[in-house]
């Protein structure tokens, strides 16, 4: 697994004191970019939630039984234990905001198509 992170994983940042808002606890904020050796992942699950803002880039996430297309723009919130693949179309590496937390509810899977929030904003 550690040879994989490798491939794809830019930052990771895990912080120092629990990090509380609104029954939620931060374990770690990622940036993962998948390079040209890895087209897909294999299909995984998280004891965590989690959610993935695309920043660049785009392909299918695979959620269970049902395939998403995302691209830049789309964010994507996944219950913990949600079985998820990544498999990618772009010629562009795929670059994306990873934040795992851990929630106090069930939260259920939520997909944000681009243009529900500006891109330059969340670039900055």
């Amino acid at each position: 697994m550690a040879r994989l992170l490798e491939n794809y994983r830019v930052f990771s940042m895990e912080p120092q004191e629990s990090t509380v808002s609104g029954g939620c606890r931060i374990q770690r904020l990622a940036l993962h970019r998948h390079s040209e050796l890895l087209r897909s992942t294999g299909t995984h699950r998280h004891s965590h939630d989690q959610i993935l803002i695309y920043l660049r880039g785009g392909g299918n996430v695979r959620i269970g039984e049902n395939i998403h297309d995302v691209a830049a723009g789309t964010v994507i919130l996944l219950p913990a234990e949600c079985s998820h693949q990544f498999i990618r179309h772009s010629r562009r590496n795929p670059l994306c905001m990873v934040v795992d937390f851990l929630s106090e509810e069930k939260l259920p899977i939520s997909i944000q198509r681009p243009g529900t929030f500006r891109m330059s904003m969340l670039r900055k």
